[in-house]
């Protein structure tokens, strides 16, 4: 079994097993998500009539069992989220993100999807579309019916406040570890979904990444270790079928970073 294939079905089993040990009445409304900030703005990919973006995200509330596959969020009061479009005019729009973007899940908590129909767009005639995630943003769940355990107006107040804050520290301004999310981020939000790019594009792909990266002044440290994943991704896929590209193995590596930092933030919650 190819190594991508393998991370993932443990992935899944292990949310699943976690589950499935839950009693019933805490199978209910998942746990809020905090959305990280960008540093600059993430591109978008316009293809197939929608603007899709990947972005990165944590758990505010441990105690609280983790989102499905593509459960539906919505941004929390005050989450600034700009939608910046460029026009082929050479105009910049920049547009309130909450009136035009749903949000969905991809696998867990660590990223979700950022959706706009490209119909909605379609009178700005946009040559680019990008996010920018100001600080301290937060997404809670979508109510469905059936839900059990809603959250309480002092629940959301405490998760998108104080816990917010908090996170700030590990996944905003987190040092290098946090710039290096940023960049592999930005990259994923370069490469195609399917099908493996060929050499003189990704190498395309990393210089773009590493010179928004400089021009955000991220840390040589975070280069390093980005420029690693980079390396460990390519022999990866060196071995696995070619089914699998250079995005999934970011998407996976994306998952363990923000898995291992939201450890570590659920400690700091204990002073909070």
């Amino acid at each position: 079994m190819a190594k991508l294939r393998l991370f993932r079905l443990v992935g899944a089993f292990g949310i699943l097993a976690t589950l499935l040990l839950l009693p019933e009445a805490v199978r209910a409304e998942p746990q809020v998500l905090g959305l990280v900030a960008t540093r600059g703005d993430m591109p978008l990919q316009c293809e197939t009539g929608t603007c899709i973006g990947f972005l990165s995200t944590f758990c505010l509330e441990e105690e609280r069992n983790p989102p499905s596959s593509r459960a539906a969020y919505t941004p929390a009061p005050n989450s600034e989220i700009t939608l910046v479009i460029e026009t082929g005019e050479g105009r910049v729009l920049r547009l309130p993100g909450a009136d035009y973007l749903t949000f969905q899940t991809r696998l867990d908590y660590t990223s979700v999807l950022a959706r706009v129909p490209m119909s909605r767009l379609a009178e700005f005639s946009p040559s680019r579309v990008s996010l920018e995630i100001g600080a301290l943003a937060s997404l809670i769940p979508v109510p469905t019916p059936g839900d059990m355990n809603s959250h309480s107006p002092e629940e959301l107040a405490i998760a998108t406040g104080a816990y917010r804050k908090t996170g700030q520290h590990f996944f905003d301004n987190g040092g290098a570890k946090s710039e290096t999310v940023s960049m592999v981020t930005h990259l994923i939000n370069t490469l195609p979904k399917k099908g493996r790019s060929g050499r003189a594009s990704l190498d395309l792909a990393y210089r773009g990444t590493l010179n928004d990266a400089e021009g955000n002044a991220v840390r040589p440290g975070a280069r390093e270790r980005f420029q690693k994943i980079i390396r460990g991704c390519e022999a990866i896929l060196e071995s696995t079928a070619a089914r699998y590209n250079m995005r999934d193995c970011l998407e996976y590596r994306h998952e363990v970073m923000q898995t291992e930092t939201n450890r570590e933030f659920w400690k700091a919650l204990g002073g909070v």
